[in-house]
């Protein structure tokens, strides 16, 4: 078999391979999310339910001792208040938990207003002419305070006062139902959206990986060819970086030391690629030690000598400054770039692994990053500025 044939084969195998285990990564990736998305937990239902029924408890017993004995106490006449409302609380109970667990949900949340409301109206004023109905009827009983006998006649003070409360306990508990489902929605939209975007921002970092190697590897396919000497290391630097892209970088952060170490290496890999004819200045400055998520920098970096490369103005000078400050990292790049005909503007030029960055950081920071990206005098320039912890 020609040698020719035999790299080739030996190439073709290794994309394969890369590709496969970038396929299974993402899928991972996907799954798992998905799983922490939709998962049920019986366990924190059944604590939700156990504590609904406490809370309710709780209400309903503050209500009970508030009106059946306080105000008994206050009126110095605590068997008159403990009877009428003892006799009252179960009609209470039912007008509110009809209204919380029938109207609201078939009528108010299906946006049925009118019908609810005259509903509810109707309800109440049945409900409470029978409460005083059966107030008035139990006059003679002998459980029956005599002080009570005055609160107990169905007269239009009495169907007044006792209506103007159970519009008001109505009014209260529906309040309540339906501030806490108000809050419930806007947690569930927020663990939604923030579960959405966890699942977009690990499918944008697992993007940048196809993207990466499979530039790297076409400069490998070329060295290849040659039958250069350089195609061992290569490979060697390439495993550190695939190694680190693949695995390490699914942590939440990572050291600034660290991030700049494996630029580092994507910069000797290119630096054996074009020997001579690349000028490289790359400096880091300030305290390594703050931390960043991992994969902002590197696609920047890769972008500058992706085009950079493309130059044909003579020798390749790459500038590159990484500086930590105030807590806040700023990125500064600056390579040769040459106009090809074709490209219709300069942001689609600067690839996909940009437009990922780009995205991230709308994702990571919202708006508190600044990414300006120019060219002037065929020099292409990147300045970026995050928060660093």
């Amino acid at each position: 078999m020609p040698a020719v044939w035999r790299i080739n084969n030996e190439f073709g195998n290794a994309c394969i391979l890369i590709c496969r285990t970038m396929i299974g990564h993402a899928r991972d990736i996907l799954l798992s999310s998905s799983l922490d998305v939709v998962k049920p937990s019986f366990e924190m239902v059944g604590r939700i339910f156990s504590r609904r029924i406490a809370y309710h408890g709780i209400f309903w017993a503050c209500v009970f001792v508030f009106n059946a004995f306080y105000l008994g106490y206050i009126e110095e006449d605590i068997g008159k208040t403990a009877y009428g409302f003892s006799i009252r609380f179960p009609f209470i109970l039912g007008i509110c938990y009809l209204n919380l667990y029938y109207l609201i949900p078939e009528y108010f949340h299906a946006n049925r207003y009118v019908r609810y409301l005259g509903l509810l109206i109707m309800l109440i004023l049945i409900v409470n002419a029978v409460n005083l109905w059966l107030l008035d009827a139990l006059i003679d009983a002998e459980l029956c305070p005599k002080s009570y006998e005055t609160y107990s006649r169905f007269t239009f003070t009495n169907y007044s006062y006792k209506l103007f409360f159970l519009s008001t306990i109505t009014g209260l508990t529906s309040g309540i139902k339906l501030s806490k489902q108000y809050a419930e929605q806007k947690m569930q939209i927020a663990h939604a959206e923030k579960a959405r975007l966890t699942t977009e921002l690990q499918l944008l970092k697992s993007q940048i990986q196809p993207h990466f190697f499979f530039n790297t590897l076409n400069n490998l396919y070329a060295l290849s060819i040659k039958k250069s000497h350089l195609a061992p290391e290569i490979i060697l630097k390439l495993s550190g970086l695939m190694s680190y892209i693949l695995y390490e970088s699914d942590e939440e952060s990572t050291p600034v030391a660290k991030e700049t170490g494996h630029i580092q290496s994507y910069i000797d890999l290119e630096s054996l690629r074009f020997g001579k004819e690349l000028i490289i200045d790359f400096q880091v400055q300030g305290d390594t030690n703050k931390r960043i998520f991992p994969l902002l920098l590197l696609p920047f970096i890769e972008n500058s000598f992706k085009y950079g490369g493309k130059s044909s103005l003579g020798l390749i000078v790459i500038k590159i400054l990484i500086r930590i400050e105030d807590n806040y990292l700023e990125l500064f790049t600056e390579n040769p770039y040459q106009e090809y005909s074709g490209s219709s503007t300069m942001r689609n030029n600067v690839g996909i692994g940009i437009a990922n960055v780009e995205r991230r950081l709308q994702i990571l920071f919202s708006k508190n990053y600044t990414l300006s990206i120019s060219k002037s005098n065929q020099i292409f320039k990147v300045y970026l500025k995050i928060p660093v912890s």
